[in-house]
């Protein structure tokens, strides 16, 4: 599926020099690995709600004091897999293919980018090398709300492993995020504009974007609470003129934007996919676009929904933003059904698993052809939109543009026998026009 997935998306990259694979293969691998390490550890240390009382604890929605089991996977299963595998993976795959498809040789600081996998894979073996600490791993739940991370309560090093882990990954993130961006607006090729970048290049833009205002705030919270608990400092304590209700602010400022952040880069991968085997270029490229942007923006006026019951914030306010980003979540998905209907849609893995992706509204229109002429028709339709895609940024000629079937080409010559209607370009006949009707492609391909 990864191999799949990172072929088809990069097929339609201008051809350039392969960027420097290592740092991109180790953190796919390292996370990866992360996460068979996560899972794996859940299930056999997975809770047990065997003994004396734990099964009324648990139906009545409580965690038995001491139950190590139980911790573990509100502590290192949650963590693990937002910080160290669904993140990374999508930062991994970005540093591949966003230089292929804007047509960069490499990205932009090749050594920052490996100077950022070796901060994520420290931080990630500093996070679980708390679990050999002699009180255990970090025990706070994986928000560590204070005052259960101060030193008064979590009084092992477990907890002090945890925010130095993550601080150094937050660190290698936003790291991560600065190239990203520096690739895309400076390192693109000659004639490579802005609004012909392929759909999941601007996806990881407006991740990058949310990286850059997100993780800051988590990075000064671990720090401040790294301080509170071996300096002796009192931000978080009330009993010193602290907030612990600050605590909240500050993580949920980083926390709900992180959402955005593991889920913008597959809205791209998908719409990617989408597009490719839908023989068609993606519906609506500046909505998909704006909408992306919109995600992220909104994002960040919503934290406080997760702090209502502190009585601290405007329950109106972060409700009706929260509905709000529905609106341009709704766009992609109106998108991506507007792309695939009509489109000679083909059923590789890739598509299976994009087409599961977005189940809950999936609508997919069937048509069939009764007779030779309904046939006809419908390869007609097909190399009409070839033509279109073939004569898009001054190219007038339509030449190679042909279908199968009884179907003839829209140049008028006669096709090769065969009974599936179909339109390809021969010898890349669009390569010189760049992204298509919906500029989404580069160079552009011919709808299969």
């Amino acid at each position: 599926m990864l191999a799949t997935t990172m072929s088809l998306l990069a097929a339609a990259s201008p051809a350039n020099p392969a960027p420097d694979w290592a740092p991109v293969v180790l953190l796919l691998i390292i996370a990866i690995g992360f996460a068979v390490v996560n899972i794996v550890a859940s299930i056999m240390i997975g809770p047990s709600r065997t003994g004396p009382g734990k099964e009324e604890a648990y139906e009545a929605g409580m965690v038995p004091i001491g139950d190590t089991r139980k911790r573990f996977n509100v502590r290192f299963y949650v963590v693990a897999m937002i910080f160290l595998v669904i993140a990374p993976f999508g930062l991994g795959l970005a540093n591949y293919l966003i230089p292929l498809q804007i047509g960069a040789p490499d990205m932009a600081f090749p050594r920052l980018n490996a100077t950022s996998y070796w901060l994520f894979l420290f931080g990630g073996l500093i996070v679980f090398a708390g679990a050999a600490t002699n009180e255990g791993a970090a025990a706070a739940g994986w928000t560590s709300y204070v005052p259960l991370s101060e030193i008064t309560v979590s009084t092992g090093l477990g907890q002090d492993f945890w925010i130095v882990g993550l601080a150094l990954v937050s660190v290698a993130s936003i790291l991560t995020s600065l190239n990203f961006v520096t690739t895309a607006f400076i390192f693109r090729a000659p004639g490579m504009t802005m609004w012909r970048l392929p759909i999941f290049t601007w996806e990881m833009i407006a991740t990058a974007l949310l990286i850059f205002m997100a993780f800051p705030s988590l990075t000064a919270t671990l720090l401040l609470l790294f301080i509170d608990r071996r300096l002796g400092g009192h931000v978080f304590d009330p009993a010193f003129g602290g907030s612990a209700v600050l605590y909240q602010h500050l993580f949920w400022f980083f926390g709900h934007p992180e959402v955005y952040v593991l889920i913008l880069p597959f809205f791209g991968i998908v719409s990617e996919i989408i597009s490719t085997f839908s023989g068609r270029p993606m519906f609506g490229y500046t909505g998909m676009v704006l909408a992306a942007f919109a995600i992220a923006g909104l994002s960040m006026g919503v934290w406080a929904h997760h702090m209502f019951t502190t009585g601290a914030v405007s329950n109106p306010f972060f409700s009706f933003v929260s509905f709000l980003i529905a609106v341009p979540t709704g766009i992609k998905f109106f998108n991506w059904i507007c792309t695939m209907w009509g489109g000679a849609i083909r059923y590789p893995t890739a598509m299976l698993f994009a087409v599961g992706f977005r189940r809950s509204t999936f609508k997919r229109k069937t048509r069939t052809s009764s007779s030779r002429t309904s046939t006809t028709r419908s390869a007609a339709a097909v190399c009409s939109r070839c033509s279109r895609h073939c004569t898009t940024g001054g190219r007038k000629s339509t030449a190679g543009c042909s279908t199968s079937g009884s179907a003839r080409s829209a140049s008028g010559s006669p096709s090769s026998a065969s009974t599936s209607p179909s339109c390809r370009c021969s010898s890349w006949a669009c390569s010189g026009c760049r992204g298509g009707l919906s500029r989404t492609r580069t160079p552009a391909r011919c709808p299969d």
